[in-house]
């Protein structure tokens, strides 16, 4: 696993981390602050996460991106418990690679191979859990309004839309990426400027203000000469779906007894 795909991982991973407080029902910056205030209080929970990327203007360009599936269970001082699917696409063709850990090993596993991952490749993974106190998702939003949502395992919800303010969202982000991933704020800040347009969503438990689910949509404009890892950003749009399932239940994650050695880049 690259550096680059581990932060994403650790990123969104804790990112879909959060979550009672006594948020008044009708007031949408309470819901929020209800649930910004229950970061790291889900321990675990089924992660379905969707990035995808429509570039725009660009011939031959076709939409690009990823997607996490399964189970994590974060520590304060060791690897997390996992068992996710990493599923890269780039139109119709995709490849994939799953990620196990038991919270002291942990493997990446293509085409029916596990492979040991070293500790230099985990390191950054160790002890998320002591991180997500600095996600501050109400202070993302500009004019948000409140309604009823979906029912998610049995659990009643409320959902919150807004406008996204992209330079809070992408300072807080940025907190959350181990130093390996090689991004500062000077990176993000010409991304921020060429935002034309941002919303999120954000479902949240109308009784225990556990967060369910994010999303985050961002319009870049047309005219913009800005690159995002040497791809014009010029017209493209940018997804992120998060989706929470089955949280704080344990995760028991069985590591393949043969594997081999990690190969060297």
């Amino acid at each position: 696993m690259s550096r680059h795909v581990k932060a994403v991982v650790v990123c969104v991973c804790a990112l879909a981390i959060a979550g009672c407080g006594g948020a008044s029902a009708d007031d949408p910056r309470e819901v929020l602050a209800a649930t910004t205030e229950r970061l790291g209080d889900i321990e675990s929970a089924d992660l379905e996460v969707d990035f995808e990327v429509t570039p725009s203007g660009i011939a031959g360009e076709e939409p690009f991106g990823w997607r996490i599936e399964g189970p994590v269970e974060f520590s304060d001082d060791a690897l997390p418990e996992a068992e996710v699917t990493f599923t890269q696409f780039v139109g119709a063709e995709e490849g994939s690679a799953r990620f196990l850990s038991d919270g002291e090993q942990a493997v990446a596993e293509v085409d029916g191979t596990a492979y040991a991952l070293p500790e230099e490749q985990t390191a950054g993974l160790r002890g998320r859990g002591e991180d997500l106190g600095v996600l501050d998702i109400s202070d993302w939003v500009r004019t948000p309004r409140l309604e009823d949502g979906p029912e998610i395992d049995g659990t009643e919800t409320q959902v919150v839309t807004a406008e996204l303010d992209a330079e809070a969202a992408f300072d807080d982000l940025l907190e959350l990426l181990p130093e390996a991933a090689g991004v500062s704020s000077g990176d993000l800040d010409p991304l921020t400027s060429a935002v034309r347009a941002a919303s999120i969503e954000v479902v949240s438990g109308r009784e225990d203000h556990l967060l369910r689910g994010l999303t985050i949509e961002l319009a870049f404009a047309s005219e913009t000469s800005q690159e995002l890892g040497g791809q014009p950003i010029a017209g493209a749009s940018f997804l992120l779906d998060v989706a929470l399932t089955g949280l704080n239940q344990d995760v028991e994650v069985e590591i393949p007894a043969e594997t081999e050695p990690f190969p060297e880049p």
